[in-house]
């Protein structure tokens, strides 16, 4: 799986737009009904939430109509043409029904000549159908007299074909004010409709979209992973999601145990599919039942195995059914699979199986020979035991975790004793692999209990990391038992491999504690598995395990770069790779660590593979180290100061791989963190990674403050901000080590703000005692930021000075986003040309960094620089090309082009943003300044449009200023033609004229005369 990176709209985004998509079908219903009448047909498949879009289009749409005109009535008929008006379908009777409903709500009698000519058409002596319809207009106009009708039918597609011509075609002719809003599974059907109509696709949802319809329907924790993975096998069928998610177990729904293979058979599911297979003989059936329980996909396999020829895939009955592909089969729909596995029986499976057994052996694939002679055997065959084990082997090495845990459970279950034991154990680790750590957990721990010693050794570094997914404390008691036994009983007399068991466990048990900020736990494990050293591999993992300890800045330690062999195991190599990432990513070089992430998540295995096993070649990546692996690149996007691109690739990955429950919870702390600086609030998708999240509690509590804090003060609470902040960094005090850093808001800065001066400095002193942990870009940063804010006014310039001379080391954009924040809060009163220059150079680096909340910080501030009198500074803007240049000086409003496009600026512009504390730079983008308060001139606007006035004001475009609120081009014209109309002004020019008089507190000249 590549790495997510650069995308343009992240899954929160996606959400949301699926949200409004649906809401703009309901308004445009209601536009078409309030505008005289009109055809809608919605068209999605059985599920797609079309029926519920139905309902609430029609419930709005009268609301509307009545809030509009309570004069007249509004009628609004219901049918549902699934069900049948009168059992079997006749021609033109879902047009009587019409007709009947009809009356009875006008309470207007159907004249008798159109009764008799339904009936002849239901009697099947059918009158042309263009004169009925201009029979039943012609009553209708004369039985609502004035008032409106909406009729609403469900699954017009299946109504006789005469009535839904003559239904449309009523409408179409505008004898009365009527409205058809209709849903349809098919457009194959309407294509002969008389015109005009419109046809509106639903489309699937999207795993962002289930992620919030479960949350709908189940409380709890739910993982993005399990959205994601029902989002696939249900082809993002609405209706099929919500009612497989009603029956998952809590643990299944945390992403903590497996879904249940094949799905539940939920009613939505049936109807979506069983018409297909209605329509198929029972020897095809059975094709595709051999099809869905096939591990390899391969064309020639499933011809074998079934008998059939190449041409009955690609153009016999199957065709619809399955697609071919470079020599492989998959199913055009999975949950088609899902519904023939379902259907299947155990005698009918079994067979498949066999057939499928046949054809292995027919090309010596001895692994998928094996697996299907098991599921062949309806009384179970233990002889395949050990074969079965050795294909779950193999299977983990490739990265298919799932696969794996499935094949060493079967193995677990036909087992007895020692041999049962040992699978069990293997089960534990794939399903470790696999992210499930409740199914781990139980596993492994049957392993360690009933196993002899060397099936404990092998499985107790394991049972260590899922308990302290679950569990607030490291086990490390677990690891007792066997670090005394290797020191007192000698080596040859334990089982082969023993000790390097245990020492792994052991550096195991030290990482987890330096994860968690335990650096002295940490160290005082690493020291006791030192001892157990002794032969080059042992030594080799001690080394991986100090450098590890160093990342986490424990005393002693130092991180250095790991060179992997190819004798090492999966594992290793993996854990290496995140190492060497980290330690690139700490020395500021973030383009190296990248460039390694992604060449190791190029090694996982191809999760559109389909339902078979994978073919990716030995040592590829589990799905846990996938999500590991992801969780990092996120990591280094956000130290690089790219905090949109790592916030949007590390939700998207959630649904992908199980990241909630890797490194401590990591993956949830920065989702939560990047959610907050980047869109003011903890979205969805964060929440829910962080409820599945294997975090420990005091790094939690500790986050989750620091969260709550930047919420408070990037909303203007900087006073409860600043105290919550002081108490999370108290309480978090490291223990010779600190967790790996995620970005933060400036703790100084919101203390300064709030005119806590004194608590500012004692936040610091408890700043410098986590900076040392601090990778150095970051560390000198944040010292020469909160030196400039703390330093009283005759040490400010050698302060700047020094702030400036750090920028032109840093890389990150959001880093010198800050500085320039910092910069412009500690100049506004000393210098606001200066401070000016600053701010207007943060909103463009934050901006840049996808760090949207803290830009707004920084837009407030420069609308309260510009209603500044002359007395205490420039209210006028900067010319940003001259300042670019370093020539700036103040502009009128007015001499400004409105729709200007300034030059965007070079990196080298932006690294030297601070080269000089009295010369920054200023981008170019006009920005749309945050609302503080309400100027005199704009009293009369709505919240909105005073949003857009403001940003008219400051320069910028009708897309600027699009982009920026997230509205429609067009909109932004209607909220411009408004303000002119309420302000009485004609032109951008005149607006900025009155603007700019009133904050000079001259009178402003007016419009002109007419």
């Amino acid at each position: 799986m590549a790495p997510l990176r650069g995308l343009a709209r992240d899954p929160e985004t996606r959400a949301r737009e699926a949200h409004v998509v649906r809401q703009t079908e309901v308004e445009h219903a209601c536009a078409v009904v309030l505008g005289g009448g009109g055809v809608i047909v919605w068209v999605g498949d059985v599920g797609s939430g079309k029926t519920t879009l139905l309902t609430n289009a029609l419930a709005m749409a009268v609301q509307r109509a009545i809030e509009r005109d309570s004069r007249h009535t509004v009628h609004q008929l219901r049918v549902n043409a699934a069900a049948g008006p009168y059992g079997a379908i006749h021609p033109g009777e879902y047009a009587r029904l019409f007709v009947d409903q009809l009356a009875q709500s006008s309470g207007n009698q159907v004249p008798e000549a159109l009764r008799e000519m339904l009936d002849r058409w239901c009697a099947g002596d059918a009158e042309s159908p263009d004169l009925v319809a201009t029979l039943l207009g012609q009553w209708l106009e004369v039985a609502l007299a004035g008032d409106l009708l909406v009729l609403a039918v469900d699954d017009l597609d299946q109504i006789d074909e005469l009535s839904r011509y003559i239904i449309v075609s009523m409408v179409a002719q505008r004898w009365a004010s009527l409205t058809l809003l209709a849903t349809a599974r098919s457009a194959s059907e309407l294509v002969h409709l008389p015109q005009p109509y419109e046809l509106r696709d639903l489309r699937p949802i999207e795993a962002p979209e289930a992620l919030r319809l479960i949350a709908g329907e189940r409380h709890g924790a739910i993982s993005p992973y399990v959205a994601g993975q029902l989002t696939r096998a249900l082809s993002g069928n609405v209706g099929a999601i919500a009612e497989v998610a009603r029956v998952l177990t809590e643990q299944q729904l945390a992403g903590h145990s497996a879904l249940p293979e094949p799905l539940p058979a939920v009613p939505a599911l049936l109807r979506c599919c069983e018409p297909v297979l209605e329509s198929i003989s029972a020897e095809h059936e059975d094709a595709l039942r051999i099809a869905a329980l096939s591990v390899r996909n391969r064309v020639d396999g499933l011809l074998l195995a079934t008998g059939l020829s190449i041409e009955d895939l690609v153009d016999g009955p199957l065709a619809p059914c399955l697609r071919v592909h470079s020599g492989r089969v998959g199913f055009a729909d999975e949950r088609l699979r899902q519904l023939v596995l379902v259907r299947s029986s155990v005698v009918q499976a079994a067979r498949a199986h066999a057939a499928l057994a046949r054809a292995a052996g027919k090309f010596d694939d001895d692994d998928a020979q094996t697996w299907h002679l098991s599921q062949a055997s309806l009384d179970g065959d233990a002889t395949l035991v050990p074969r079965l084990v050795e294909v779950a082997e193999t299977l983990l090495q490739r990265g298919d975790a799932a696969w794996a845990y499935r094949v060493a459970r079967e193995a677990s279950g036909l087992a007895e004793g020692a041999q049962q034991a040992s699978a069990a154990a293997l089960a534990g680790r794939a399903a470790a692999a696999s992210g499930l750590v409740w199914d781990a957990l139980a596993r492994l721990g049957f392993a360690n209990q009933a196993g002899d010693l060397a099936v404990q050794a092998a499985t107790v570094a394991s049972l260590i990391e899922v308990v302290s997914a679950v569990n607030p404390q490291v086990p490390g008691d677990l690891l007792d038992q066997h670090l005394e036994r290797c020191r007192t009983t000698p080596e040859e007399d334990l089982p082969p491999g023993y000790v390097t068991q245990i020492l792994i466990a052991a550096i195991a048990v030290a990482n987890l504690h330096a994860a968690r900020g335990e650096g002295t736990a940490a160290r005082r494990m690493l020291q006791t598995a030192s001892a157990l050293g002794g032969d080059l591999r042992r030594e080799r993992v001690i080394r991986l395990g100090r450098i590890w300890l160093g990342l986490f800045g424990v005393s002693g330690f130092e991180p250095e770069l790991v060179a992997p062999t190819l004798e090492d195991s999966p594992r290793y190599t993996s854990f290496a790779g995140t190492i060497n990432a980290l330690v690139h990513a700490r020395d500021g070089k973030y383009d190296a660590a990248l460039r390694l992430v992604t060449s190791e998540l190029a090694r996982s295995i191809d999760l559109e593979q389909g339902h078979g096993w994978s073919s990716a070649g030995l040592n590829a990546r589990t799905p846990s180290e996938v999500a590991e692996l992801q969780v990092v690149y996120a990591l280094v996007q956000s130290w690089a100061g790219d905090l949109g691109s790592a916030r949007s690739g590390l939700q998207a990955a959630a649904f992908e791989a199980p990241v909630s429950v890797q490194l401590s919870g990591l993956g949830a702390r920065l989702a939560r963190r990047l959610d907050v600086l980047c869109v003011g609030e903890i979205g969805a998708v964060a929440a829910a990674i962080a409820s599945t999240s294997g975090q420990a509690p005091l790094l939690a509590r500790a986050s989750a403050s620091i969260d709550r804090a930047a919420e408070m003060a990037l909303h203007g609470h900087p006073a409860e901000a600043g105290t919550l902040m002081v108490l999370a960094l108290e309480r978090a005090r490291p223990d010779d080590a600190w967790v790996f850093p995620i970005p933060m808001p400036d703790v100084i800065n919101t203390l300064v703000r709030a005119g806590r001066p004194d608590e500012a400095r004692h936040a610091e002193e408890l700043l410098a005692e986590h900076r040392r942990y601090l990778p150095e870009p970051w560390r000198a940063a944040q010292a020469a930021r909160n030196a400039v804010l703390l330093a009283p006014p005759h040490e400010l310039e050698r302060a700047l000075d020094r702030l400036a001379e750090v920028g032109r080391g840093l890389v990150s954009t959001f880093e010198l986003g800050r500085n320039s924040l910092a910069a412009g809060w500690a100049l506004r009163e000393k210098d606001p040309t200066r401070a000016r220059h600053h701010l207007v150079g943060a909103i463009d680096l934050l901006d840049q960094a996808g760090a949207q909340t803290v830009a707004r910080v920084a837009r407030a501030d420069l609308a309260a620089l510009s209603r500044q009198t002359p007395s205490t500074g420039s209210t006028q803007p900067v010319d940003t090309a001259a300042s670019a240049r370093g020539t700036a000086a103040p502009v009128s409003w007015t001499d400004r082009p409105a729709e200007a496009a300034a030059p965007q600026p070079t990196p080298e512009v932006l690294r030297g943003r601070l080269s000089s504390g009295r010369d920054a730079r200023t981008p170019p983008t006009p920005v749309r300044p945050a609302v503080t308060a309400v100027p005199g001139w704009a009293t009369a606007l709505t919240e909105r449009e005073l949003e857009v006035a403001l940003a008219v004001v400051a320069g910028a475009s009708n897309r600027q200023i699009a982009d920026s609120l997230a509205l429609s081009v067009r909109t932004v014209e209607v909220h411009v033609s408004k303000i002119f109309k309420k302000l009485g002004v004609r032109s951008r020019r005149e607006l900025g004229e009155i603007a700019f008089a009133e904050a000079h507190g001259a009178a402003p000249a007016g419009p002109p005369a007419t």
